[in-house]
């Protein structure tokens, strides 16, 4: 009868790479990794450097306010409503657009009566634009 390893030293020796092989990881990551620290890290933290400054945009920012701009934005009677019509906007489409989306992707798969009548109107506003813009091109050409 014949003996099969153990998992666990199976695992042990998937999880041992080489140098070369770490080294392709490395060099496949950096280029995405590179991008992300410039166009997405980079401005958060700059964002949060220059939130701390009375900064017109222009110039450098030299008069250090602390948390002032913060303590100003949030007594602010427009910002506050502006925050509230966010949440708003947040509960109304998770509330209502997300069940309702998910009955009519239910209701799409189903094999119902009418469902051909169904999925045309459904689907309509993806290919009614195209079918429009590519008779008015047909048109417009000599």
């Amino acid at each position: 009868m014949q003996q099969l390893p153990a998992a666990s030293n199976t695992l042990e020796s998937k999880r041992v790479s080489s140098f070369p092989d770490k080294l392709v990881i490395v060099l496949f990551l950096a280029p995405a990794l590179i991008l992300f620290l410039l166009f997405v890290v980079y401005p958060i933290f700059r964002s949060i450097y220059f939130s701390l400054f009375d900064w017109n945009g222009l110039g450098p920012a030299v008069d250090f306010v602390g948390f002032g701009n913060y303590k100003t934005i949030l007594t602010d009677k427009v910002f506050i409503k502006a925050l509230w019509n966010g949440v708003m906007i947040i509960v109304f489409s998770l509330g209502l657009q997300l069940p309702l989306a998910l009955a009519l992707a239910v209701l799409v798969g189903r094999d119902l009566p009418g469902r051909g009548i169904f999925r045309t109107i459904f689907f309509s506003p993806t290919f009614f634009p195209k079918l429009m813009s590519r008779s008015c091109g047909c048109c417009l050409q000599p």
